[in-house]
């Protein structure tokens, strides 16, 4: 039971609780899966939590008990994270805290490149996705300051720029807090609090590996020094850490090539059977490195045909399954195919530093000065499928390849054009590597002064950061090379083979010579197999890019706190804190794209160099106001208050605030609530993301063809100007879009709220239940409009057209054929969208001595009552369902047990997710699309055992083994573009792994 100072001493006579972060977990309400989170310590947080300290944690500034905090905070240690594996990816591990996403993780950053190019610019980065709301909404700080982003897309913290080995704890708060924090502390705030008083010499290895396979074996190693001097009063620490990730590929995963392919047993929509089965070992002939012709019916009508190595073709395959499009269950296409899971990286290749420094001195009794410094550097490199180019045209009748048997049977058959798809895997697989990194520092001046009205604590600070980052792209494709080199003939003067472009004699009337890149001779290109093409010619049409990207901050801020005991008392209650304060802070980031993507000449999607920035000025205040305490049936009332004021010079003036309330009728009962609003600025890519031209088509849903999707279509295309029956001439294909950022962004609105309850009975000292309920409603979000969104928005909506999205888009108002044709638009960011997010929030924890050591028990669990995303606020029947689907899972919880007796812990975790849908579950979506539809449940068993053994002294080594998985769950049955997917990533994908790590103190 901690209740107060006169229980928690009686506590303390019977148990004493070791550390200060035990009682912070315990008494926050949230708390993590214990591990071994309660080393021993010599302090009694008891006391400390009990209010003869003045704890100051994530959530308030004003400093005050924990447990008279009204919002729930998680507590993780570096205990919990050491055993999770965080060393190997600080993402993941605090993934498996139930209310943060499986999204974040280093992971899953590797499959979720800009542009849908998986790892382009994002591999290698590990964010914190509270309650799968997106990082961007997520404020991560570091020793409670901002920290510099670590990539331009969004205000998300690079996890990898912190050293794993300095993280003392993370506080973790979910729901509003950007009264207390400032912008992007919508879904919460992530608190790494680093060690910065350590004293002697710490050194130590580690190493885990997946039991099954070889792939992905880490290892790594940190040495962390301190000295205290000038007899206590300053300190000073240095760090540094090195870390080797080896690359895991499908290969180390259960994916097997799984697709889903028709179901041959369906015989319709509604008839109880799966209209689509997930089937093994899917494969793709018409894409693969030895190259097809006649899907499109280009062969005269001879059929379908891949090539053999020797340029002879053979009749495709003819599938046992098919998806309907690409893939296919085969019998005898062997290497001829072309299998997802051969060409990806589940997690890259990864190499990181960090180096550390922090230190603090006391100038006085009222003034200490502190100040860090960190330098970060990753290297991540990872693989994807080789360049797939489709529809190339290869002229039959002249082409020097092409084999002659085959050629004199399509000319007879009356075939004069082949399209030829093919993937280029004798160019090679493309690698993506991406050099990132970051230096920061922080200082300033706090402590303590007195005045005739009140005791003040100050903190006056400065921080700095900088990331840069360097994409380099391998074997990317040079399009005008690529379309010359495969237009290869025979020159008639020489006999050789030679490009169309340098052979006058074989160029007809109106010939437009290629605008090759690199200028030079070039080189034919052989496309028929996969050995066929010279190295020549393999250089001739492939490149290395390189683009750069830089991201700044800069911050200056003070903070005031104190109280009210030396004027004023609340009656039956106690004296009111308070805190204020102002910060003021600039961002600014941009990027350099490579000239040939630049110019449009590779196969990445072109774009544009730009820079960007903004700047903020906000104030914060913050009151708690005790109104009653120790009286009959309020042994404490507290109410809370805080509010903050930004001026942002890019999107205008916003406010957020926050209110809470704490009641304990009765001693061991709490009840707590809040109530926030919150907000989040544009970041600089969505304001000021540069314009880039981009073809697409667009389905005009004006056509004759659309317009009887929506009851709403037809009047709101007539008031636009549509004439009857229109159908586009060209069908929407090829339509120009201007791609851009939005300067006139508003920020984000928030509204959430938590209730809930603290229990801690007196007849069972150690034992603590909390549950907490929280909803989280984001009106305006901001969310990135497609071109096809945009056109059907436009005339869908009940009351009329939108006239905000109908003036993204051009049409042809000149009478003529073209008339009414959409002509072009803009794509971009904007304020339509809703989020809305609820659930339940419980843990139970309880300690006590057994025998000679201790034993700790922990439950965190999670329901997600609600998960939704309108795209359109506006039309609130249009809205997609996550809780449930994959990646989101209704039920998500942690289960530890912990074991300590002289030197020696044993821990055991249970992580458990609950089944989750593999098709979408929105409204109007049929539920027999796919079998197995389901992932079904998945409970993992995780163990570690740590062993202390004093050597002299205070010097001392400790060995630690653990190993997650331990009875080698599998996973789930799916697509295998699905394990793969951004949102996704919760389930172990590699068997067990096995940790095992040494560390020496002196």
């Amino acid at each position: 039971m901690i209740q107060g100072p006169t229980a928690q001493r009686k506590f303390d006579e019977q148990f004493r609780i070791s550390s200060t972060l035990l009682a912070m977990a315990m008494l926050a309400g949230m708390a993590t899966p214990a591990w071994a989170q309660d080393a021993p310590d010599d302090s009694v947080a008891g006391e400390d939590a009990a209010g003869a300290t003045d704890i100051v944690v994530t959530g308030s500034r004003i400093g005050r008990p924990v447990l008279d905090l009204p919002t729930p905070v998680g507590v993780v240690s570096s205990e919990t994270l050491e055993n999770n594996n965080a060393q190997f990816d600080i993402g993941r591990a605090l993934a498996q805290q139930p209310a943060i996403g499986f999204s974040g993780s280093m992971q899953q950053s590797q499959q979720g490149g800009a542009s849908g190019s998986r790892g382009e610019t994002s591999g290698g980065l590990a964010v914190v996705d509270l309650r799968s709301l997106g990082s961007n909404r997520t404020l991560v700080l570091v020793n409670g300051k901002r920290r510099v982003s670590g990539t331009t897309d969004s205000a998300a913290v690079d996890l990898n720029s912190i050293n794993p080995n300095l993280i003392e704890r993370v506080e973790i708060i979910t729901g509003g807090a950007s009264a207390i924090y400032g912008s992007d502390a919508v879904s919460g705030v992530v608190n790494i609090l680093l060690k910065d008083d350590f004293d002697g010499v710490r050194l130590s290895l580690s190493g885990s590996q997946p039991a099954r396979g070889s792939e992905g074996f880490t290892y790594g190693g940190s040495i962390l020094a301190g000295h205290n001097f000038a007899g206590g009063r300053g300190n000073i620490t240095v760090a540094a850490d090195y870390t080797k990730v080896k690359e895991i590929t499908p290969r180390q995963a259960d994916m097997r090539n799984n697709v889903a392919m028709i179901n041959p047993a369906d015989t319709g929509p509604n008839d109880g059977i799966p209209d689509l089965i997930i089937v093994p070992g899917g494969e793709a002939y018409q894409f693969s490195g030895y190259g097809s012709v006649g899907v499109r019916g280009d062969t005269g009508g001879l059929g379908e045909f891949i090539f053999n190595d020797d340029g002879t073709p053979r009749p495709a395959p003819t599938p046992l399954f098919t998806d309907g499009s690409l893939f296919g269950k085969f019998d005898n296409c062997g290497e001829a195919c072309f299998r997802f899971d051969d060409s990806i990286s589940l997690v890259p290749d990864i190499e990181r530093y960090n180096l550390n420094l922090s230190a603090h001195y006391d100038i006085s009794d009222q003034v200490t000065a502190y100040v860090s410094a960190d330098y970060n550097n990753t290297s991540s490199y990872g693989r994807g499928q080789p360049v797939l180019r489709s529809a190339m045209p290869i002229n039959i009748a002249q082409n020097a390849f092409l084999n002659e048997d085959f050629r004199q049977d399509l000319l007879a058959a009356g075939a004069t054009t082949l399209l030829l798809d093919r993937l280029f895997t004798d160019v090679g697989q493309r690698f993506s590597q991406v050099d990132r990194n970051s230096l920061s520092f922080a200082g300033g001046l706090k402590g303590e002064f007195e005045t005739g009205f009140s005791d003040l604590r100050y903190d006056i600070y400065g921080t700095y950061g900088r990331t840069k980052a360097k994409f380099t792209g391998y074997n990317r494709m040079l399009l005008p090379n690529l379309s010359a080199a495969l237009d290869a003939v025979i020159d008639p003067a020489t006999q050789e083979v030679r490009c169309r472009m340098d052979v006058p004699a074989l160029q007809p009337v109106g010939y437009v010579r290629p605008n090759i890149v690199g200028g030079g001779t070039c080189a034919p290109f052989n496309p028929f197999g996969s050995t066929a093409s010279s190295q020549e010619a393999r250089d001739f049409v492939s490149t290395t890019t390189v683009s750069n990207a830089f991201v700044r901050q800069t911050t200056a801020g003070f903070s005031l706190a104190g109280d009210t005991s030396k004027f004023l008392t609340m009656p039956g209650g106690g004296s009111i804190g308070i805190a204020l304060g102002a910060e003021y802070r600039k961002e600014r980031n941009g990027r350099t794209t490579d000239p040939l993507i630049k110019a449009g000449v590779t196969n990445q999607a072109a774009s544009q160099d730009y820079e960007g920035g903004y700047h903020v000025t906000e104030f914060f205040g913050e009151l708690s106001i005790p109104l009653l305490t120790d009286m009959p049936f309020a042994k404490l009332l507290s109410v809370e208050g805080a509010v903050r004021h930004a001026s942002y010079s890019h999107a205008g003036e916003a406010t957020s605030w926050k209110a809470g309330a704490i009641w304990e009728p009765v001693d061991g009962v709490r009840l707590r609530g809040t109530l926030s609003r919150a907000i989040r600025a544009p970041n600089i890519f969505e304001a000021f993301r540069p314009s880039e031209g981009q073809t697409t088509n667009v389905n005009d849903p004006c056509s004759q063809n659309f317009i009887g999707q929506n009851p709403n279509r037809a009047a709101n295309c007539a008031a636009l100007g549509r004439p009857d029956g229109f159908v586009p001439v060209s069908g929407g294909i090829g339509v120009p879009f201007i791609v851009s950022g939005n300067p006139n962004l508003r920020p984000e609105v928030s509204d959430s709220w938590t209730a809930g309850f603290v229990l801690t009975p007196s007849f069972l000292p150690g034992l603590q239940i909390s549950a907490d309920w929280f909803d989280i409603q984001i009106e305006d979000a901001i969310s990135f409009l497609s071109p096809q969104a945009i056109a059907e928005n436009c005339v869908d909506r009940a009351d009329g057209p939108d006239p905000e999205l109908c003036a993204l888009i051009t049409r042809d108002m000149t009478p003529g054929a073209n008339f009414f044709s959409i002509t072009s638009g803009n794509s971009t960011y904007v304020n339509t969208s809703k989020l809305q997010t609820s659930g339940l929030d419980t843990q139970v924890f309880y300690a006590r001595p057994l025998g000679a050591g201790r034993i700790s028990a922990n439950l965190a669990f999670t329901y997600l009552h609600r998960l939704r995303t309108f795209t359109f606020q506006a039309r609130p029947d249009l809205y997609t369902v996550l809780e449930g689907f994959y990646g989101y899972p209704k039920y998500k919880g942690v289960v530890g047990l912990n074991y300590s007796v002289g030197g020696l812990t044993l821990g055991w975790q249970g992580r458990y997710q609950s089944s989750q849908s593999l098709t979408d579950i929105s409204p109007g979506i049929s539920r027999e699309l796919l079998a197995p539809r389901k992932t079904g449940s998945k409970f993992y068993n995780d163990i570690s055992a740590s062993y202390r053994l004093p050597i002299k002294g205070d010097q001392e080594a400790k060995f630690s083994f653990g190993v997650t998985n331990l009875f080698n769950v599998h996973l789930p049955v799916m697509e295998s573009v699905q394990v793969i997917d951004p949102s996704g990533g919760g389930f172990d994908q590699f068997g067990p792994v096995i940790r095992a790590g040494l560390e020496v103190n002196f």
